[in-house]
């Protein structure tokens, strides 16, 4: 019976060692103070599009908690959210273009939702849209048809800030990402 070597894992973008992406990674230096809001189950799944993030650009990062809303209302009070237009009425459709703090969610639609619910300041906060909403996310089961992945949206509003190279860069790391991921799947190393 042969014998299974455990298999090396890359700490930054977690893909086993013969895997990694990270020295084809882009180094971005964001035009506008950003910071990803992580669910706390999200900062340990290897497909996070956030972490991945985080390996080849300057966004700031925390870990969001339901007990801490008082300190993360005051923390990101002049923040703008990254979040999909919706008709409700708390909703603005990019109401704060010429803000310089951005906040992203990372975590599955399901998760941001109930984040969402349960912090009435990221409800009350103003609320930037992405206009493009073609997502080529293939790491996860059960997407939102018009959803995008932390990573896309942050490309994509790279792009409408100007910042095309970079977006573009961001994209073609994220598809190196997946296309890595899936394999390294496809050979039983990763779920």
């Amino acid at each position: 019976m042969p014998i299974k070597v455990p298999t090396n894992y890359c700490i930054h973008c977690t893909l086993p060692a013969d895997y990694c992406v990270c020295a084809q990674a882009p180094s971005i230096t964001l035009p506008k103070n950003c910071t990803i809001l992580f669910h706390p189950r999200e900062i340990s799944r290897r497909n996070s599009t956030g972490r991945l993030l985080k390996s080849c650009t300057n966004i700031k990062s925390t870990t969001w908690h339901r007990l801490k809303n008082q300190h993360q209302e005051v923390e990101f009070a002049k923040h703008t959210l990254i979040f999909p237009h919706s008709n409700d009425s708390k909703s603005q459709d990019n109401p704060n273009i010429g803000s310089d703090h951005f906040l992203w969610i990372d975590s599955t639609w399901q998760e941001s939702h109930k984040m969402m619910r349960q912090s009435t300041w990221l409800q009350n906060m103003p609320k930037y849209s992405i206009k493009n909403t073609h997502s080529d996310f293939r790491l996860r089961r059960n997407q939102k048809q018009d959803g995008l992945s932390t990573l896309e949206s942050l490309a994509y509003w790279l792009a409408e800030q100007n910042h095309q190279e970079q977006s573009l860069a961001l994209l073609q790391h994220f598809n190196y990402f997946q296309e890595a991921f899936l394999r390294a799947r496809q050979d039983g190393l990763l779920k």
